[in-house]
């Protein structure tokens, strides 16, 4: 019964997905433009040898390795 009730449930949190073909806009919206600017600075230090933890030119400095949505960590990434 629980695992009928989570298929159920992730069959209506992804319908959209799967019945109505709907898409993610592709360079564009609120994430793309959080996350790109972080994406060019985290390049130029891994190429240059640098783990990245911080990011000193967001506002007043913003958390590369505790933020979620940056997923540098992330083996799947």
């Amino acid at each position: 019964m629980p695992a009928l009730f989570l298929i159920g449930a992730t069959a209506l949190f992804f319908w959209p997905l799967w019945i109505a073909r709907y898409r993610f806009p592709k360079g564009g919206g609120d994430l793309w433009a959080q996350l790109h600017p972080v994406w060019p600075f985290v390049a130029k230090m891994l190429q240059r040898g640098v783990l990245p933890l911080w990011n000193p030119r967001m506002l007043g400095g913003d958390p590369i390795f505790s933020e979620g949505q940056y997923r540098l960590f992330n083996p799947l990434n």
